[in-house]
């Protein structure tokens, strides 16, 4: 029997879905998100995709981009008790979806397809595999299963979900299972540097105005094992800059030299503090994550913390340093 059977019988039997992914959408949430919506269209009469935050500007090259809803903007037609399933992408636990959640009504099952390995298997259905490098990958295993015409529009969502989330292949996660998805994309004609550009090589003036300004803040412990750099409003508001300026920020702490873990602290309300976290070799940054009510992959994770930025910091750096002290004596 096919992996996504199930799935797809569920498929071939409804005809109005719903598709989320988790608050701060990247480019494999939006990836796979559009790339499930091209494969649905055949079979959808009603299909939409619905977020709690927008799509950042560096993504909005990809066709249907600018067509997602927004939680808190939404049209009179759109109802939750219209869709037949609904699609959450990315998302290791449903909190994650953040107001979306409130929208749904129980009577409408969940789907949940996810490769963080801290999933919490919150669906109705549940196809988590953490061993591929992006839900990207899982969209187009299905695609396959589906007996789908890749289209171009697809080739285009499903390599950007698995560029970004490999860091470009930089990362662990990057298999020869994903090249070989890589290669059949190109064979679309996907213009993998067209994709490389908007993400990775297109920024604004003012975004590059606040990277400096995050380099000159940053900080790190004593022993050099964790370096850290903070963002909060006014920053941004004097830069003229904005909070996804801040997308692939806390790889710069990261990266120094001796580095263990490197942190990215966003002051984003006066009580409300996000983080990002990065590993480079064997702190599980999602399982720390997990004490502030946060997850993600191994080498790289977030949370958010409900206190202003200078005690948020405060607390998680002290209980990361004893975490890494813990590992160190063990």
């Amino acid at each position: 029997m096919k992996k996504y059977q199930h799935l797809i019988n569920l498929i071939e039997k409804h005809d109005n879905f719903l598709l989320t992914a988790h608050v701060n959408p990247d480019g494999d949430s939006i990836g796979s998100l559009l790339g499930l919506q091209y494969l649905l269209e055949p079979y959808a009469q009603k299909i939409d995709i619905l977020l709690a935050d927008p799509v950042p500007q560096y993504l909005r090259f990809l066709n249907g981009a600018n067509d997602i809803y927004l939680v808190n903007d939404l049209p009179d037609e759109i109802k939750a008790e219209d869709y037949d399933l609904y699609f959450i992408l990315d998302c290791s636990a449903l909190d994650r979806i953040g107001q979306v959640k409130d929208f749904f009504v129980p009577e409408v099952r969940k789907i949940n397809i996810d490769h963080h390995s801290d999933n919490s298997n919150y669906g109705a259905y549940n196809y988590v595999d953490a061993t591929v490098s992006a839900t990207g990958e899982l969209i187009y295993n299905l695609a396959v299963e589906l007996g789908s015409n890749f289209q171009f529009d697809f080739g285009m969502a499903i390599a950007t979900a698995i560029i970004t989330d490999t860091g470009n292949f930089r990362y662990s996660n990057t298999s020869p299972e994903t090249h070989r998805i890589i290669a059949d994309m190109l064979e679309l004609g996907v213009d993998t540097q067209e994709i490389i550009k908007n993400v990775y090589e297109t920024e604004s003036y003012s975004s590059m105005k606040l990277k400096g300004k995050v380099l000159t803040n940053l900080e790190v412990t004593a022993n050099g094992q964790v370096a850290w750099t903070v963002v909060d409003e006014p920053m941004l508001a004097k830069l003229g800059a904005a909070w996804e300026d801040t997308e692939g920020l806390v790889n710069y702490p990261r990266s120094l030299k001796g580095v263990e873990v490197g942190v990215l602290f966003k002051g984003v309300e006066p009580e409300k503090t996000r983080v990002s976290l990065r590993s480079n070799n064997y702190f599980p940054v999602n399982e720390f994550a997990h004490q502030f009510g946060g997850g993600g992959h191994p080498r790289a994770a977030g949370c958010t913390i409900q206190a202003p930025l200078a005690e948020a910091k405060d607390t998680l750096l002290e209980k990361l340093q004893m975490k890494l002290k813990q590992i160190k004596d063990d």
